[in-house]
Protein backbone atom coordinates (compact mmCIF):
# COMPACT_ATOMS: atom_id res chain seq x y z
CA UNK A 1 0.00 0.00 0.00
CA UNK A 2 1.24 3.47 -0.83
CA UNK A 3 2.85 5.17 2.17
CA UNK A 4 0.85 8.39 1.70
CA UNK A 5 -2.39 6.38 1.96
CA UNK A 6 -1.30 4.14 4.83
CA UNK A 7 -0.03 6.89 7.15
CA UNK A 8 -3.33 8.81 7.60
CA UNK A 9 -5.20 5.54 8.17
CA UNK A 10 -2.64 4.53 10.79
CA UNK A 11 -2.84 7.95 12.43
CA UNK A 12 -6.63 7.73 12.73
CA UNK A 13 -6.48 4.48 14.71
CA UNK A 14 -3.46 5.38 16.86
CA UNK A 15 -4.57 6.18 20.43
CA UNK A 16 -1.44 7.88 21.80
CA UNK A 17 -1.12 11.60 21.14
CA UNK A 18 2.68 11.53 20.79
CA UNK A 19 2.45 8.75 18.19
CA UNK A 20 -0.26 10.63 16.26
CA UNK A 21 1.96 13.73 16.28
CA UNK A 22 4.91 11.71 14.95
CA UNK A 23 2.71 10.25 12.21
CA UNK A 24 1.38 13.72 11.29
CA UNK A 25 4.97 14.93 10.90
CA UNK A 26 5.79 11.90 8.76
CA UNK A 27 2.75 12.60 6.57
CA UNK A 28 3.88 16.18 6.12
CA UNK A 29 7.43 15.10 5.21
CA UNK A 30 5.98 12.69 2.64
CA UNK A 31 3.84 15.30 0.87
CA UNK A 32 5.81 18.51 1.48
CA UNK A 33 8.15 18.30 -1.55
CA UNK A 34 5.25 17.85 -3.95
CA UNK A 35 3.23 20.62 -2.28
CA UNK A 36 6.19 22.98 -2.40
CA UNK A 37 6.66 22.23 -6.11
CA UNK A 38 2.95 22.76 -6.86
CA UNK A 39 2.74 25.97 -4.84
CA UNK A 40 5.89 27.39 -6.41
CA UNK A 41 4.83 26.64 -9.98
CA UNK A 42 1.27 27.88 -9.55
CA UNK A 43 1.97 30.97 -7.43
CA UNK A 44 1.51 33.27 -10.43
CA UNK A 45 -2.10 32.08 -10.56
CA UNK A 46 -2.86 33.27 -7.01
CA UNK A 47 -5.29 36.19 -7.19
CA UNK A 48 -6.03 36.75 -3.50
CA UNK A 49 -5.40 39.84 -1.38
CA UNK A 50 -5.12 38.44 2.14
CA UNK A 51 -3.29 35.88 4.22
CA UNK A 52 -6.55 34.03 4.69
CA UNK A 53 -7.02 33.73 0.93
CA UNK A 54 -3.42 32.55 0.54
CA UNK A 55 -3.93 29.77 3.11
CA UNK A 56 -7.22 28.76 1.49
CA UNK A 57 -5.44 28.59 -1.86
CA UNK A 58 -2.63 26.48 -0.37
CA UNK A 59 -5.18 24.19 1.27
CA UNK A 60 -6.86 23.64 -2.10
CA UNK A 61 -3.49 22.75 -3.63
CA UNK A 62 -2.87 20.21 -0.86
CA UNK A 63 -6.37 18.74 -1.12
CA UNK A 64 -6.16 18.48 -4.88
CA UNK A 65 -2.72 16.84 -4.68
CA UNK A 66 -4.03 14.20 -2.29
CA UNK A 67 -7.12 13.61 -4.44
CA UNK A 68 -4.94 13.21 -7.54
CA UNK A 69 -2.79 10.69 -5.70
CA UNK A 70 -5.85 8.74 -4.56
CA UNK A 71 -7.28 8.64 -8.08
CA UNK A 72 -4.03 7.27 -9.49
CA UNK A 73 -4.12 4.54 -6.83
Amino acid sequence: MDKIIKLPKTRRITPALDQRQRLAEEIFRAIEPQLRFCAFHTFAQFKGDSTRELWAWRYRIARNSVNDRLRKG
